[in-house]
């Protein structure tokens, strides 16, 4: 079982940053946690254990990844993929994830990757993936097909 998440609202770029260090503005934290929240209310509800949390390398992502994990009371490591990243080709993305095995995952990525991995899991041609992800959206996927959506 797969959640795909957006990570949640970051600081603008300025001349100060690269694009790589763009940490989480301070409603973006909140939204995080929101939805690390309403995951958790899911998961027990559901009778499920999260098994892996992944993120792109990007601190924005891993930041979003840290606050959804604390009410998922998730204590093992946060793994970064690059194929998580924005400009990776969406299949090697999907292909890593489905290597993780059975278990349940969340994956905090960007846009467009997260859209084009959610309507690849769903059968959409590629571009045809409709309006997005918000940021913080998270959606479930299981039997090729999305079962449950948080949009903040």
């Amino acid at each position: 079982m797969l959640f795909l998440m957006r990570h949640s609202i970051a600081v603008p770029a300025d001349f100060q940053t690269t694009d790589d260090s763009r940490c989480l503005a301070a409603r973006g934290r909140l939204l995080a946690a929101e939805a690390g929240l309403a995951l958790a209310e899911h998961l027990k509800k559901s009778g499920l254990q999260l098994e892996y949390i992944v993120t792109s390398p990007l601190v924005r992502t891993v930041q979003t990844a840290e606050l959804v994990a604390l009410p998922l009371q998730y204590d093992d490591e946060i793994r970064a993929m690059h194929s998580l990243r924005s400009e990776a080709p969406s299949q090697r993305g999907l292909d890593e994830l489905l290597a993780l095995g059975h278990g349940v995952v969340l994956a905090v990525t960007h846009e467009p990757i997260v859209s084009a991995m959610s309507g690849r899991i769903c059968g959409e041609q590629e571009g045809g993936f409709g309006a997005g992800f918000r940021p913080a959206e998270i959606r479930g996927f299981r039997d090729n097909a999305s079962f449950w959506r948080h949009q903040p």
